[in-house]
């Protein structure tokens, strides 16, 4: 499985390199440019479905961001895996190399998290954050920080965070009477 995961991520990072690539790549994987476009998401959900519901969604989404970064940031402390950039010796740095263990990766499972949470609160536009969240962790292999194991062991790690957190978002929205989630298969309460 490690064999293949270096072949993986040399085909990656090697042969899938291009100009275009070389670009957009270090853009997607640097966190703050994410604020704006997440910003644009908690409010125009609180626009759209009431200030305490968009409240409710940036919590969650803050919330999970923290003990997401927190529980991949441990387990990279107890599997110490080295970075490609590291025990690689065909691996190139195309973005500023970072000096943590490369398993898992913080990008796949924080972008999987929320990825997963919105698109709980906005299932049509599921496939887009999905989407977006792959391409930042393929990002993370292209620029030589993680293996394609580090982002899938992420992925699947946030997506179960998100997936609590989602849930646990909506049961305290229905417990303070939240409307917004009645046209998902979900049988609105009535107080009578």
């Amino acid at each position: 499985m490690i064999a293949f995961d270096k072949s993986l991520f040399l085909l990656i990072h090697q042969t899938s390199r291009n100009a275009l690539f070389d670009f957009v790549m270090p853009q997607l994987t640097e966190k703050w440019n994410w604020v704006l476009p997440l910003a644009a998401v908690f409010l125009l959900y609180a626009f759209f479905n009431g200030p305490k519901q968009g409240a409710l969604l940036f919590l969650s989404g803050v919330l999970l961001v923290l003990v997401a970064d927190a529980g991949a940031t441990a387990l990279k402390h107890v599997f110490l895996r080295p970075r490609p950039l590291a025990s690689v010796a065909e691996a190139q740095a195309l973005a500023e190399r970072a000096a943590s263990s490369s398993f898992p990766s913080n990008h796949a499972v924080n972008a999987f998290a929320l990825a997963t949470l919105f698109a709980i609160y906005y299932p049509s536009l599921a496939i887009p954050f999905f989407t977006v969240a792959a391409l930042v962790g393929y990002s993370r292999v292209y620029l030589g920080d993680h293996y394609p194991l580090d982002v899938l062991a992420g992925a699947v790690f946030g997506a179960a965070l998100g997936l609590a957190a989602g849930w646990a978002s909506l049961w305290v929205g229905r417990r303070w009477h939240m409307s917004g989630h009645e046209g998902r298969g979900r049988r609105a309460t009535s107080d009578a």
